[in-house]
């Protein structure tokens, strides 16, 4: 069995959010991460431009001559045939986010057996809790290879938080697609609501929003961020 990886994400906060996934997945399943190379090499992809796809594939035709196995994942690996004619031993993965670490893993024959022992790459917590988009956009292709909007329900999301807390996070940046579309219908709880439980959290001290459409800036959501001390007083 394979036993060491390397991982490299191209593109925007949830491409990096989807490559750590796919990461924790793979150091629980007992593999040892390389900076690069390794038996198996997973390139996540971006397609938001063209030059984006260019960088993709030229990452992925690098990392196949390095490893023994590529997993292309990611926008760019739902665009079809966009990885058509790459070396025999790049395989692509086209699924949603939420399925790929597991799918990497199986087809690689990965169980999920060991604690990992985690390692902060960065001093913020990025924590997706959106994903993918239902308007359409003429010019955008993030429907297409993202699918339509859906949201982590807001009990998930809360169990993660705590997690990155208690791995010695102190920041926390919220980040998804369309991040103002977020909706936990079943607890009836949108994002200034969710702000509202994440700030209690115990060892967070800064919940900090990534980028969001304006149209999504709602009375209560202004609120929320002047109301809560603990959310940045930041918007991109």
């Amino acid at each position: 069995m394979v036993d060491t990886f390397s991982i490299k994400f191209l593109g925007c906060k949830v491409s990096y959010n989807d490559s750590q996934a796919i990461r924790e997945r793979l150091l629980v399943g007992g593999m040892h991460e390389e900076p690069e190379g390794g038996s198996i090499a997973v390139v996540n992809t971006c397609c938001v431009t063209q030059e984006a796809l260019n960088k993709s594939r030229k990452a992925a035709r690098r990392a196949a001559t390095k490893s023994e196995k590529v997993y292309v994942t990611g926008c760019g690996a739902n665009l079809k045939d966009a990885f058509r004619d790459l070396p025999g031993n790049v395989k692509v993965i086209d699924k949603r986010s939420e399925q790929t670490p597991s799918a990497v893993a199986d087809d690689a024959g990965i169980l999920g057996c060991t604690i990992a022992t985690h390692h902060r790459e960065r001093v913020r917590a990025f924590v997706k809790i959106q994903d993918g988009c239902s308007f359409g956009c003429s010019f955008c292709i993030v429907p297409t290879v993202r699918g339509p909007s859906r949201s982590r329900s807001s009990a998930e999301v809360l169990t993660e938080v705590q997690r990155r807390s208690r791995e010695g996070y102190r920041e926390v940046v919220l980040s998804g697609i369309n991040l103002g579309c977020y909706k936990d219908s079943e607890k009836r709880h949108n994002l200034a609501t969710l702000l509202e439980e994440l700030a209690l959290v115990e060892g967070i001290d800064r919940i900090r929003l990534s980028s969001i459409e304006v149209n999504h800036l709602t009375d209560d959501l202004i609120a929320a961020m002047q109301e809560i001390p603990k959310v940045a007083p930041h918007l991109h």
